[in-house]
């Protein structure tokens, strides 16, 4: 391999290191509102195009968390919850943000069932909650900070995004692959460590890594055949 080849080859090596194990929601450097502290943690999660960004607190028995996804389309709505009975929409305690009148709305709702949303205070105590809309990526994001149970706990958590607001009212999401297997699981622990779970996560990560894989492996071999 002359030089040239070899100098090209570590080049493309370290682009594709750098690619596979790089997450996107950690160059978002999102800070908790009013404070200068970054989030602890932040998930791509699989699905939506979406973005967790999460800091336990464990001395305030707290949750802040930063939620971003885009809606399905203009008018539509992003929504992020914890559910405290099962692991998907039906009983979650969600947050949603939407635009109401030129303005971005943030609305709590006790997702009874599938087809019964109320706009009511959550089970979780809620201390901060507020929403703004990323321009640069059409990203909405959803602030809040939760009161969550003293000992070690798992919290099962939902997000959604659906196509638009009819007299008040959340329109349903579609029922695609992507909407329903948007769930995962987050584990707080008393030592303040963390850690969490989407389903198809896994999937989603290999995937990446084989597409990324062979794209690599194309550029190599027309590496190798420029240095021939």
């Amino acid at each position: 391999m002359t030089p040239p080849s070899k100098f090209l080859f570590f080049l493309v090596l370290s682009l594709f290191t750098t690619t596979t194990f790089s997450s996107t929601c950690k160059k978002q450097n999102l800070t908790i509102p009013n404070t200068n502290t970054s989030y602890a943690e932040c998930i791509d999660l699989p699905y939506l195009n979406s973005f967790l960004h999460f800091t336990h607190n464990v001395s305030k028995s707290s949750l802040s968390i930063a939620f971003l996804s885009p809606p399905a389309t203009p008018d539509g709505w992003v929504a992020f919850g914890l559910n405290p009975v099962g692991t998907g929409m039906a009983g979650a305690q969600a947050i949603a943000a939407y635009n109401d009148d030129g303005e971005l709305a943030v609305r709590t709702y006790d997702i009874k069932s599938y087809g019964v949303l109320i706009n009511k205070n959550l089970s979780y105590e809620v201390l901060d909650l507020s929403a703004d809309k990323d321009s640069r990526g059409g990203l909405m994001r959803i602030f809040a900070t939760v009161k969550v149970p003293e000992d070690e706990i798992t919290l099962n958590y939902v997000w959604q995004v659906g196509p638009s607001i009819i007299n008040g009212k959340l329109e349903k999401h579609p029922f695609e692959p992507g909407n329903l297997n948007a769930m995962g699981t987050l584990k707080l622990n008393n030592d303040g460590k963390q850690s969490y779970s989407s389903n198809g996560s896994e999937k989603f990560r290999s995937n990446k890594i084989i597409m990324i894989w062979c794209f690599i492996s194309g550029l190599i071999v027309c590496i190798l055949l420029l240095g021939n």
